[in-house]
């Protein structure tokens, strides 16, 4: 995995929020978040950019790092 630069914060229930993130030098505004889960991992979460682009987000709280997940971005 990739580490990479996201902007999340955090409601009043503890849920993360991202809010967008930085790929390959561009930035990137999420539309959406959707699917969500904890594996050994990480909490990993599918979201939605302009342009109908979905890509898998993994935050690992042990190291407070996100990374970019093995499904990289694909189209909806």
């Amino acid at each position: 995995m990739v580490p990479i630069r996201v902007t999340a914060r955090f409601n009043s229930d503890g849920e993360i929020i991202p809010e967008n993130f930085n790929w390959q030098g561009i930035d990137y505004p999420i539309t959406s978040a959707g699917r969500h889960w904890q594996d050994e991992r990480g909490f990993h979460i599918l979201v939605m950019v302009p342009g109908d682009q979905i890509f898998e987000l993994v935050f690992v709280a042990a190291e407070l790092v996100w990374y970019m997940g093995s499904l990289g971005a694909y189209r909806a």
